[in-house]
């Protein structure tokens, strides 16, 4: 299944055309790594280096499931330990957190509000869980706006 612009290198595509429903969980924390290198470089700037931000992105990943064997007590738990893990991290510039929980090819995004509440984010009215390569352009889209928000 094509990726549809904007476009990955080839590497990176490659690596996210590979993610199944049978793929490791560090085979999607590796897909993970290299779409976030595409939004968020790593190479700091001295400035950036010299006075680092707190995190403001958060993943969990899990292996490949089919998205139909998923419960939604499954999908609790796993907002449950999020939660758990944004609340503990440092948040000095008091800025919404965002979350991420990423099964396989499917992702879900989230954020950490304020008031310590999990909210998760909805793309055409009512649909959570998108597709790495069907629904690329929400994500990145949504990446994008997460970049622009922080940098």
């Amino acid at each position: 299944m094509p990726i549809p612009k904007p476009l990955y290198d080839n590497a990176t595509k490659l690596v996210i055309r590979k993610l199944d429903l049978t793929s490791t969980q560090f085979e999607v924390c590796f897909a993970w790594t290299e779409i976030l290198q595409f939004f968020f470089p790593t190479t700091p700037s001295p400035a950036e280096a010299a006075s680092p931000e707190p995190p403001f992105l958060h993943l969990h990943f899990k292996r490949g499931e089919d998205p139909n064997d998923i419960t939604p007590f499954q999908w609790a738990d796993w907002e449950a330990r999020l939660k758990a893990d944004l609340k503990a991290l440092p948040n000095e510039r008091s800025v919404t957190l965002v979350g991420v929980i990423a099964v396989g090819q499917y992702v879900r995004f989230y954020s950490f509000l304020l008031d310590g509440s999990l909210e998760g984010k909805f793309w055409d009215g009512d649909r959570q869980t998108l597709h790495l390569t069907v629904d690329h352009r929400s994500i990145a889209e949504y990446l994008e706006e997460i970049k622009g928000d922080w940098f």
